[in-house]
């Protein structure tokens, strides 16, 4: 984590992990290498809007808030080093779309920007507090980790979408999915979820786990791979 509300840490704490808070020191590879020689996994957290031209975008939505691009460039390189090291990572809305940026995908700067989205639709998913709520239910595919993950909890039956009820705090999201990644998850047509299918743990979600009870599953399953990354070095 390199930018987080107290939430993250406290679910990676709970999780039975030890958060560890990085910061940008540096864009060279070598201190990356650094970092990550130094952690088990890589939580890439939420925060302000990735800048367009990390993504080969120009122009800028007037939406567009808190871009930071020095905070960009590391975690995408955080991301994409963590892919290739096959670290276990968890990205959280922003750090969902970190990670697909980071692996060669794009994004919608605003959800007004989808085809058959509506304005009311888009400002659905930018919920008030209480963030503890959710706010719309996600549809996730029955062969991904991330149904796993659910599934005992929800008690669903393997070969079913599960319907997830989340909370929701972006106006961002997944336009072309990398090439190296699944959609995952759905709400309409926002992609909610990704993950590699070819890593042991790189999963993103587009909501906020970290202020409800549905942390307690994706945040232990991502502890616990950190965990066996860590016994098999």
């Amino acid at each position: 984590m390199c930018e987080a509300n107290h939430e993250y840490a406290l679910a990676v704490a709970a999780a039975g992990g030890t958060p560890v808070l990085l910061a940008p020191l540096s864009d060279s590879p070598s201190y990356i290498e650094d970092v990550l020689a130094s952690l088990d996994g890589v939580l890439l957290s939420g925060g302000g809007d990735i800048s367009p031209r990390a993504y080969g975008e120009v122009l800028a939505h007037p939406t567009l808030v808190s871009v930071n691009e020095r905070r960009d460039y590391f975690e995408l390189q955080l991301a994409r080093r963590a892919f290739v090291l096959d670290l276990p990572a968890l990205g959280i809305c922003r750090g969902l779309q970190i990670m697909n940026v980071a692996l060669g995908g794009t994004l919608y700067q605003d959800l007004t920007q989808i085809d058959g989205v509506s304005d009311e639709e888009a400002h659905m998913h930018r919920q008030p507090k209480p963030y503890e709520k959710g706010c719309h239910e996600v549809a996730i595919d029955p062969k991904s980790l991330l149904h796993a993950i659910y599934r005992e909890k929800e008690a669903q039956l393997s070969g079913e979408a599960l319907m997830l009820f989340v909370n929701s705090m972006h106006h961002q999201a997944i336009r072309a999915v990398a090439p190296l990644l699944d959609a995952t998850a759905f709400c309409g047509k926002v992609i909610e979820a990704a993950e590699s299918r070819t890593s042991t743990f790189y999963t993103g979600v587009q909501w906020h786990p970290e202020y409800s009870g549905n942390a307690t599953p994706l945040f232990h399953a991502f502890v616990n791979a950190a965990k066996n990354n860590a016994m098999g070095r």
